[in-house]
């Protein structure tokens, strides 16, 4: 993504409250890779959804996946986060604890 896109969406996030989605997963060639999805609504109803961060990941465990989802959001400067929805995976349990102590105030 250039700067000058990267730099129109960070505006537009910072203006509304975002929810986030992520997954992870493991490629046929053993590789991990997890994705970070901004979810928002504008004043006219609009769904929007961007993908802010696809990468690849050490491992499946919850402290990696919270220290990456951490990295994302500081890089994006989202404080204005509404929730993050992620599967039943006990690693997530741990990333958003993970974050929970790094993140809330």
């Amino acid at each position: 993504m250039s700067d000058e896109m990267k730099a129109k969406l960070k505006t537009e996030l910072a203006s509304h409250r975002v929810s986030f989605t992520t997954d992870t997963w493991t490629s046929l060639q053993k590789v991990n890779y997890m994705v970070i999805t901004a979810h928002f609504i504008d004043s006219n109803w609009k769904l929007y959804k961007r993908i802010l961060n696809f990468c690849v990941i050490a491992n499946h465990k919850g402290n990696s996946i919270g220290k990456l989802l951490e990295v994302c959001l500081l890089e994006w400067g989202l404080e204005n986060v509404l929730t993050i929805t992620v599967d039943n995976a006990s690693s997530n349990k741990v990333a958003i604890d993970y974050l929970k102590t790094k993140m809330c105030h």
